[in-house]
């Protein structure tokens, strides 16, 4: 993925591509796996049965970016 990447072209440890792909979202961390985890069972329970034709962007601000 991106920090791959960013890893990759910059000649740059995991722990500093990291840091640097980080710190270009507004929440300033990656989203841990828990929180995907959540909105799929949100996503897939009864709870959503009324939401329709919309998009949840779980990108902790990085696509207002």
């Amino acid at each position: 993925g991106s920090i791959a990447k960013r890893q990759q072209e910059e000649s740059l440890s995991r722990e500093e591509a990291i840091k640097s792909f980080v710190e270009h979202i507004p929440q300033k961390r990656i989203l841990d796996p828990e929180e995907v985890a959540n909105w799929t069972w949100i996503i897939c329970s009864k709870i959503s049965d009324s939401l329709t034709g919309t998009n949840i962007s779980l990108s902790g601000g990085w696509v207002m970016h």
